[in-house]
């Protein structure tokens, strides 16, 4: 499962990337889609299967998330946690 996570600030989406990075998962950062938010920043793509459950281990790291999306045939809200 295709997952996307947004971040209130730009560091924090840069504090998640490198933090899933150590931990071996494939991610990147990408701006956030205009069909989410009309406003600036960073989202960040992960495979769920990769990274258990959504937004969990971000979580944990005291990392702050905006939003979870899944992306299938467009960007739906889940869970984050």
């Amino acid at each position: 499962m295709n997952l996307l996570f947004t971040f209130p600030t730009t560091n924090d989406a840069m504090r998640a990337e490198k933090f899933l990075k150590s931990e071996g998962v494939d991610c990147q950062l990408k701006p956030v889609p205009r069909k989410i938010s009309s406003s600036c920043g960073y989202a960040l793509a992960a495979r769920f299967d990769e990274i258990g459950s959504p937004g969990i281990n971000l979580l944990n790291e005291g990392i702050e998330l905006e939003g979870c999306y899944e992306n299938i045939n467009g960007y739906e809200a889940i869970p984050c946690e």
